[in-house]
């Protein structure tokens, strides 16, 4: 009887093309581009297949940073192949709040970003941005590379400044360069990577009418995550009794108010005033005297907080 084989199909979902000018010119118009890049048609069924006796090879050779990065890297819905390609090369990096670190065109690594709370800065279009863990950065130079020359190239110099502990998982740029040219799992990956990095900038860092207060209460909700905890909290219903009613709460940590003026492109004084608004409404959790109220900021109503970032 031969090896068992295992085969993984790779789902490759659509993906929305984006027409703000602000988006195109950062982030590259992945999807008009996508047919252009893949050097053949994909496959409606691609399967990748790996034999289970080469597989258990591979698994015991990884080191104990490639067993952690399967695991990391599972969301990503890659081949199996590529899946083991990348953790045999991965490798970890912990980086202490207040740290910097400049992403180089080349060489260099692709950051995911595990743990943590991050600023991006651009110093050639003086943006500044707001990630939290599932971010990813380098992967553009990647893009661009693969990508027709008329692509705008991505910013050369971007610091990641790490407003938290934060833990990265490091993967060299060159090898899944030539691994995403040879296997479609890996190159719809970085479609993936870059279209959420493109969604989450036209939800959170565009111009829009919405209000301060809307903008920085998305801004914390995104940042919050899924860390979500349920807390009962004594509240007074419509008729004036007192209940206990089970609240989402969560806390983020990290950015100061003058990073989220930055971020949101507002002024120091509109963002003070709205975080205010947000503790006077009860979707963030007002401080007593005493305690720690830089850089935190506890999330007292989540379902509230959602509101309020949708209602503009």
């Amino acid at each position: 009887m031969g090896a068992r084989k295992i085969h993984v199909p790779v789902k490759v979902t659509g993906v929305a093309a984006h027409s703000d000018t602000d988006l195109k010119a950062t982030e590259g118009n992945i999807q008009a581009n996508i047919g252009n890049i893949l050097p053949g048609a994909m496959p409606p069924g691609y399967v990748s297949t790996l034999t289970k006796s080469s597989l258990d090879t591979k698994m015991q050779e990884l080191s104990a940073a490639g067993r952690s990065a399967i695991g990391d890297l599972a969301p990503y819905f890659l081949s199996i192949s590529a899946l083991l390609e990348l953790a045999s090369v991965a490798r970890y990096r912990v980086h202490g709040r207040g740290q910097s670190l400049l992403i180089r065109r080349s060489p260099g690594y692709v950051h995911f970003l595990i743990d943590g709370c991050v600023l991006e800065e651009t110093t050639d279009s003086q943006i500044s941005r707001l990630w939290r863990d599932g971010a990813v950065f380098g992967e553009q130079e990647i893009l661009h590379s693969l990508s027709p020359t008329n692509q705008p190239k991505p910013n050369r110099t971007r610091f990641l400044n790490f407003l938290s502990e934060s833990r990265c998982l490091l993967i060299p740029r060159e090898k899944l360069r030539v691994l995403a040219l040879n296997d479609p799992s890996a190159m719809f990956m970085l479609a993936r990577v870059g279209m959420n990095r493109a969604n989450t900038i036209e939800r959170l860092y565009t111009v829009t009418r919405k209000s301060p207060a809307s903008r920085v209460a998305a801004l914390l909700d995104y940042l919050a995550g899924q860390t979500t905890v349920m807390r009962p909290k004594t509240v007074e219903n419509e008729e004036k009794q007192l209940v206990v009613k089970p609240m989402r709460n969560a806390i983020v940590e990290g950015p100061t108010q003058n990073d989220i003026s930055e971020a949101l492109n507002l002024g120091r004084a509109t963002v003070e005033r709205a975080v205010r608004e947000l503790r006077k409404e009860g979707a963030l959790q007002r401080f007593g005297k005493g305690e720690r109220t830089n850089r935190v900021y506890e999330i007292a109503d989540r379902d509230l907080l959602q509101q309020i970032a949708q209602g503009g």
